[in-house]
């Protein structure tokens, strides 16, 4: 839709990005996975299961965001997508997530331990991350892998829109046909969550991520304007989402019920 490209070309304008680099990315990560991939069409399968989706983002409420879910039982009755990082803390309460999204700046170890334990991983290609994707996919191709690009689709990648991984789960869940998206872990502040990032960022690294995360929010918010589907946000710290319905986890669990 026209309203992503535009998010994508203001995104290569902030951040100086390279498309040339995007596309040699995409290139490179089609030529590794095309003969493993799975189809998009056996994660609809699964999600089929459940009317909600909840997206857990890395931001700092995540690990309050978690604990709320799975007092309340809420985990099981909804389709689970991670964004990167998020992934380690679902993995620590012993909850693996149906897919987590990634452009592979995580935690590996979590990425590979979810692999190995039925997620589906969307792996996302973009200039900066073609020495990650080189080390880390071959270690992933015995699971269940899909591609994703921010430029033209190529052979098996896809372009489901989104910017950072949060936002990009969340327009994936729309393409797979669930009536509903729950935001966790979505804060989009000023503080850069534990989970979000590998190691600690430099002082410019942490620049660029908290612009990173103004265009994520910005993404969602036009989401919320294009969609049909019911968009919810549980996120404890969030200060909310324009067109995202801000939502307590008790209210959660009477909805997944």
């Amino acid at each position: 839709m026209e309203w992503k490209k535009k998010i994508y070309e203001h995104a290569v304008k902030e951040l100086n990005i390279d498309t040339a680099k995007d596309r040699e990315a995409a290139y490179i990560l089609s030529k590794m996975i095309c003969s493993y991939s799975s189809s998009l069409d056996e994660v609809k399968l699964i999600l089929s299961k459940f009317k909600t989706a909840i997206v857990l983002g890395a931001g700092p409420s995540l690990e309050q965001d978690v604990e709320n879910a799975a007092r309340l039982g809420i985990i099981d009755k909804a389709g689970i997508i991670a964004a990167d990082g998020a992934a380690c803390l679902l993995l620590k309460y012993n909850i693996t997530p149906h897919a987590v999204v990634s452009d592979l700046d995580g935690p590996r170890d979590c990425l590979l331990k979810a692999s190995e334990l039925g997620s589906f991983i969307f792996v996302h290609a973009h200039g900066d991350n073609i020495a990650l994707i080189r080390e880390i996919v071959p270690l992933l191709l015995r699971g269940k892998i899909l591609g994703t690009t921010q430029v033209e689709e190529i052979a098996c990648l896809y372009n489901f829109g989104g910017f950072t991984d949060g936002d990009r789960a969340v327009l994936l869940c729309e393409t797979l046909g669930v009536d509903r998206i729950i935001l966790a872990g979505m804060d989009f502040g000023f503080e850069i969550g534990k989970y979000s990032k590998s190691g600690e960022l430099t002082s410019k690294e942490l620049v660029r991520k908290r612009k990173k995360l103004r265009i994520g929010k910005m993404v969602l918010e036009e989401f919320a304007k294009n969609s049909k589907v019911e968009l919810y946000d549980a996120t404890s710290g969030s200060g909310g989402i324009k067109g995202f319905k801000k939502i307590t986890w008790e209210r959660t669990k009477e909805l997944v019920e």
